[in-house]
């Protein structure tokens, strides 16, 4: 519970309320995902621009005036959301609060989907300073709780049975402006670091394999003395257990770019398919190493896996 603040919504019941509405939203995210497989993992960013609209939807309307500011783990835990003057939230400020709140969640894996690697990583690098904003408050803000999405829809959570006519909402310590600077400088300079140590990908290459082989949605190499890592996404899950279709990766990056082809270091290649619906990832991999024979560079199948998960592994609330 918040410091001497009985009306405002504590910590574990937020919390509480937040995983059963994933959980119920998971659900029908992945109906979704079964009955369109096919079609969403071809157009992924459609999917997860879909998956996200939805669950702003979900969280905008329901915690908007039109249901009391309450979902319908809300209800449950006998919490609400309401306007700074005491009255439940318009729709369009609802919608906008889920949309800040779920950005990180719903949209990281939209960055790697962009051409250009340089706004790439930016669209990344603001979502992870966002997604610490939001818990650095949550956690922190003890006084009242509020976040970057009730900062900017002017909100703020609290026990449905306490009377929300008038308000009284402490301030937030002041000093919680230059921690929340200080937490995304440490973001910043991590994901630049990040960025400036891991080898670029060559992008000409990248365009020329995907013009190859059109079923390549992005490509991450990952190199070190030993060895050559090659992370390759693609839009067809029949092509994972494809040694052909592996072989002729290699192929075409040696005919390519050899020099990415070092035939002293192990290579290793894995093959996925991913897919994210709002709250719900789904994906499968292939792994394969690459071996010098007398005839040239073959590839071997070593391991298939598949995985599903709600995706709140970075928490919000």
């Amino acid at each position: 519970m918040s410091l001497n603040t009985p009306y405002i919504a504590g910590f574990w019941r937020r919390l509480f309320a937040f995983i059963l509405d994933a959980l119920l939203i998971s659900m029908f995210c992945g109906l979704i995902v079964s009955i369109f497989s096919n079609f969403l993992h071809q157009h992924p960013n459609i999917s997860i621009l879909a998956g996200y609209i939805y669950v702003i939807l979900y969280f905008g309307l329901l915690n908007s005036h039109l249901n009391a500011g309450k979902t319908v783990a809300k209800q449950l835990l006998k919490i609400e959301v309401i306007s700074l003057d005491g009255k439940h939230l318009s729709v369009p400020s609802s919608m906008v609060r889920a949309a800040v709140l779920f950005a990180p969640m719903c949209l990281m894996s939209l960055s790697a989907y962009f051409s250009n690697a340089i706004f790439s990583w930016g669209i990344g690098l603001l979502l992870i300073c966002l997604q610490a904003l939001i818990v650095y408050f949550y956690i922190f803000n003890r006084k009242n709780r509020r976040s970057v999405h009730d900062f900017i829809s002017k909100s703020i959570v609290i026990n449905a049975q306490q009377n929300h006519n008038d308000p009284q909402i402490p301030s937030m310590w002041a000093k919680h402006k230059i921690f929340a600077a200080l937490t995304v400088l440490v973001c910043l300079v991590s994901g630049i670091s990040s960025a400036v140590s891991q080898e670029q990908n060559n992008e000409m290459t990248n365009m020329q394999l995907k013009e190859m082989q059109p079923e390549i949605l992005h490509i991450k190499q990952i190199s070190d003395t030993n060895f050559n890592f090659f992370d390759i996404q693609i839009n067809r899950p029949k092509k994972l257990n494809n040694p052909f279709f592996a072989q002729q990766f290699v192929e075409n990056l040696q005919r390519i770019n050899p020099v990415l082809i070092d035939e002293r270091n192990e290579i290793f290649l894995i093959l996925r398919t991913q897919l994210q619906f709002g709250l719900v990832s789904t994906g499968q991999y292939s792994t394969y190493t690459v071996e010098q024979t007398r005839t040239g560079l073959k590839v071997v199948e070593q391991a298939s896996s598949e995985f599903n998960q709600i995706s709140f592994l970075s928490i919000n609330f």
